[in-house]
């Protein structure tokens, strides 16, 4: 009976321990760290009371403070510490404690030196951000900004872990983080849960030691009248720091090869010039640069600093010089910021521990010409560009196209500005009032006279418009004997604008409704380079208003605009509305079209796939292998074994140590998740290769349409020949490749590379079989 009672006793420990264990889930981590108070947190599985031990020797924990109800979710604000000192603390509760951690306060004296770090875009690569984090905490910054992106999906709780918790944990165990949100934040309310210093607000402002730092969100409104912008106004105005540092995910200056201007570049950029910001600090574009400062060409040149770093382990991009950059490169990074009583010292340091980039932001500063860029000119390049979209073309009854006006552009220069304007145009047009100097005095207008005309069929390329300006010293006293001042001046001198461009941008920024500046960009402007995207444009809004009477206006443009890429981009407008009369026609069109000219609008395209005239399929059941080791960054150029040995017995070297096989993978979708295939853990998911390969069979030789789609860089082969490669990080849109293939009578066999360069891993496969050759 004894033996009996130990054994139950024994089970019901078993089964009731687990039900007591209440495990660490996050952290801990700290935030808003003040001069005499800064609070702790972190995450446990079951509501429990929590307590900090902490003290200023590590082995030594005299002092604590209690949560007054319980928690899972622990927040506890330590009070009363002394100003600049470092601390050691612990959080305990009934079950568990995390490990050791410690801070540091904020320094009482505005004079006493502060070190801060900056990281921006930490998701994706999680190897990556993890080495980043831990470099940073060698440095032993007081703080660390966060330019944004810390995981790739806001929304999914599980990410929080996995892409911040999870590989910064050190740092946040023992440094206060200041974060923005990235636009993958998707203003979840996971972000305000996890950092209360913004009080539910997606904007704050804090003060340490020497230094002001404001914190502003750029997915949300962002002009004069919303919310955020009076704040921005209001805590600038307040600020009575030496040093002001802004932070917000989206640059106002970038080098990225296409990304847009965002137009609060015009509304936050004046307010950091007047309220004397000196340092904005942004991500989202996955690389380092450093502008030059800038500001207003005055008597004393100051100006704003702009450095965008986002090189925390998210995939890396592209970079192009501007005008404005002093320094850019694509790499992983963080920064260091060296804070004393009149410098900023910014040293930009790889993923190697070497500097790169430095730069002193001197409180006295005075900006040569060489370095230093004009901001008036930013303000009139706007200005110049919707002047120009709005220009409207005259057509005479002899086929000439014509432009006769002068453009009126008010200026904001602080300082006289001489300068002159050309037009530069093929040698069909006939340009008059060419090479035009002027001189501006402060709050002058410039006008610019356009007066030019050519035949139409050679409207494009339109004339472009060059523009130099620069500061005019004439009548400034410049010698080197006392009193004199210096020579004023900047280094951007120089713009250049096409009409075409501009009106592209005028048509596509017009109102969803009104599609006139659409059909006048397509009808004068058919054969330029932007009539693609201003088509992907119209087909959306014909979309979204169902408006049959577009299609009139559709049938005017044919038959002004013949040609074979104008009927493959029209027709399809037709099929969605029923009308499939032109439907050989465009198949037989595309065959005959580039395959560089087939992708158009991907959103279109799948509604095209879905009508029941396109016939269209997908694969029940794919043979996956991989994934092979990718890691030099040459996964596309380079042939593993299945694109030259293929067999689905055969078993390969992965390339990371591991032998890896084919394997059957069914799928009732289009889209096939590379990463679930192949259980990847997401913070290996970079830097790989993978195939597909599946059969279909033909009743007759003919051709079908792929419609196709991928992240990131694909390669596709139809029996055995290559139809597709693709260079590019991008992220899928299914139907974004359109391929028309031949088949043969019989099996027909379809392989599919995907390289995976950071992120999602993925591809999409729909076959539409218009000419019913597959059974």
């Amino acid at each position: 009976m004894r033996k009996s009672t130990t054994t139950f006793i024994g089970i019901s420990l078993f089964l009731i321990l687990p039900l007591l264990a209440n495990e660490l889930v996050h952290g801990p981590y700290l935030q808003d760290a003040q001069t005499t108070e800064i609070t702790v947190m972190w995450e446990t599985e079951l509501a429990t009371r929590g307590k900090v031990r902490f003290g200023t020797n590590s082995r030594i924990l005299t002092q604590s403070t209690v949560e007054n109800e319980p928690q899972t979710l622990h927040q506890i604000t330590l009070e009363n510490l002394k100003p600049g000192q470092t601390y050691y603390y612990r959080c305990v509760w009934k079950s568990g404690k995390t490990k050791q951690g410690q801070f540091q306060t904020a320094p009482a004296d505005d004079q006493a030196a502060i070190r801060i770090a900056v990281l921006g875009d930490s998701r994706s690569d999680l190897v990556m951000s993890e080495r980043i984090s831990n470099m940073i905490v060698a440095k032993a910054p007081a703080l660390v900004i966060h330019t944004g992106d810390l995981v790739a999906s806001g929304r999914n709780l599980k990410e929080w872990g996995t892409y911040l918790f999870d590989p910064l944990e050190k740092l946040l165990r023992n440094i206060p983080l200041y974060s923005v949100l990235g636009n993958h934040e998707q203003e979840s309310p996971h972000y305000y849960k996890y950092f209360p210093l913004h009080k539910q607000k997606p904007w704050w402002s804090v003060d340490y030691g020497s230094v002001h730092i404001i914190g502003l969100d750029t997915s949300i409104p962002t002009g004069p009248e919303s919310e955020q912008y009076q704040f921005l106004i209001d805590d600038l105005k307040k600020n009575k720091k030496p040093w002001t540092i802004v932070t917000f995910h989206y640059p106002l200056f970038h080098s990225h090869p296409t990304r847009p201007i965002y137009d609060f570049r015009y509304e936050w950029q004046p307010l950091f010039m007047e309220y004397g910001v000196d340092l904005v600090l942004t991500g989202h574009d996955h690389y380092y640069q450093r502008s030059f400062p800038i500001g207003r060409m005055s008597e004393k040149q100051n100006g704003v600093v702009h450095i965008t770093t986002a090189g925390g382990g998210a995939t890396l991009y592209p970079t192009i010089p501007q005008p404005y950059t002093a320094y850019t490169h694509s790499l992983y990074h963080f920064l260091l910021i060296d804070v004393t009583e009149n410098e900023l010292e910014i040293r930009a340091i790889d993923k190697n521990d070497q500097v790169f980039d430095a730069v002193i932001i001197n409180r006295d500063q005075d900006y040569s010409a060489a370095n230093f860029v004009e901001y008036g000119m930013f303000e009139l390049e706007q200005d110049i560009k919707i002047k120009l979209g709005g220009l409207n073309p005259e057509e005479t009854d002899k086929g000439l196209v014509l432009f006769d006006t002068t453009i009126t552009i008010e200026t904001d220069f602080y300082m006289p500005v001489s300068g002159k304007y050309q037009w530069l145009a093929s040698d069909k047009w006939n340009i008059e009032h060419n090479n035009i100097e002027f001189t501006l005095n402060p709050g002058a207008e410039l006008q610019i006279r356009l007066k030019g005309q050519v035949a139409k069929q050679h409207f494009i390329p339109t004339p472009e418009l060059s523009l130099h300006l620069e500061a005019d010293n004439s009548s400034r006293n410049i010698t080197k004997s006392w009193p004199y001042q210096k020579s004023l001046g900047f280094r951007n001198q120089d713009l250049q604008f096409s009409i075409e461009e501009a009106a592209y941008r005028n048509a596509v920024s017009s109102a969803a409704e009104d599609l006139t500046p659409l059909f006048f960009f397509l009808n004068y402007y058919a054969d330029s380079k932007y009539a693609y995207n201003a088509l992907v444009t119209l087909g959306n809004r014909i979309s979204q208003t169902q408006d049959k009477r577009i299609l009139t206006n559709l049938e005017v443009f044919l038959t002004n605009n013949p040609s074979d890429l104008n009927k493959y981009r029209i027709y399809p407008f037709y099929f969605l509305d029923g009308n499939i009369n032109d439907l050989e026609e465009w198949f037989a069109i595309m065959e005959r079209l580039p395959v560089e000219q087939l992708s158009f609008a991907p959103k279109l395209m799948c509604q095209l796939a879905a009508l029941d005239i396109f016939n269209t399929r997908i694969i029940e059941s794919w043979n996956l292998i991989g994934p092979f080791d990718a890691s030099d960054g040459q996964g596309l150029s380079t042939i593993y074994a299945p694109e030259t040995e293929f067999n689905l017995k055969n078993t390969y070297a992965s390339g990371t140590g591991t032998k890896i096989m084919w394997n059957t993978y069914p799928s009732t979708t289009a889209y096939i998740n590379l990463i679930d295939a192949f259980a990847v853990p997401e913070y290996a998911a970079s830097n790989l290769v993978a195939y597909a390969q599946a059969e279909v069979t033909a009743e007759k030789a003919g051709k079908i349409l792929l419609l196709f789609g991928s992240d990131d860089d694909p390669v596709v082969w139809v029996n055995g020949v290559e139809v597709h490669r693709k260079e590019v990080g991008r992220g899928l849109r299914p139907c974004q490749d359109v391929l028309v293939v031949p088949v043969k009578a019989g099996k027909n066999e379809i392989l599919i590379k995907v390289v995976q360069r950071g992120g999602a891993w993925n591809f999409d496969l729909r076959i539409s079989d218009l000419r019913h050759v597959l059974k």
